[in-house]
């Protein structure tokens, strides 16, 4: 893995970016919020949770620079910053197996339906939605095929989504102050 270090003084924490360019999908999507959807997310149940090593750890595709890229970050003190991308990689070790369940697959499906609903909740929102889609070349269809998107996503094709990375694309960028 490719990890660039980048020292900042007097930083009370370090962040940590780590991502790769994808194919965007729904079902890469799902993928990526079974690893770091908030509180139902991987990460933040071990790193967080379990461990006690940051404050927020996430994962998601966005899109950036006309390209899309599965992004994760994270902030560590310095002090636990070792141990706390050791127990990352290890939840991205066996996430990029796509060791993941059909209980993970329907949280994050629930998850993105109910957001929409949510998200549309205000107009401005709405009128953002349909103006992004126009600017993208799509047409309101596409708004209106979301909830069978995510409905046609499965276990399988979350599967397919992980196996379809290559982990060796991951970049890595720390800065903050470094303790050792």
């Amino acid at each position: 893995q490719d990890i660039e270090r980048i020292s900042i003084p007097a930083k009370t924490s370090c962040t940590v970016a780590m991502g790769m360019v994808v194919k965007p999908s729904i079902d890469l999507v799902v993928a990526c919020g079974i690893l770091g959807n908030g509180f139902s997310g991987r990460l933040m149940k071990w790193v967080r949770d379990t461990k006690g090593l940051t404050y927020g750890i996430g994962s998601k595709v966005k899109r950036e620079n006309g390209t899309a890229v599965m992004r994760i970050v994270a902030t560590f003190a310095p002090s636990v910053l070792d141990e706390g991308m050791k127990e990352t990689t290890k939840v991205l070790d066996k996430w990029f197996k796509a060791d993941v369940t059909q209980q993970e697959v329907d949280i994050q499906k629930q998850i993105l339906l109910g957001k929409r609903l949510v998200h549309f909740d205000n107009p401005s929102s709405i009128i953002a939605t349909l103006h992004n889609a126009s600017v993208h070349g799509h047409g309101v269809k596409t708004l209106d095929n979301f909830s069978a998107k995510v409905n046609s996503v499965t276990l399988r094709s979350v599967r397919a989504a992980i196996q379809a990375l290559d982990k060796n694309n991951l970049k890595t960028v720390i800065a903050g102050t470094f303790t050792s």
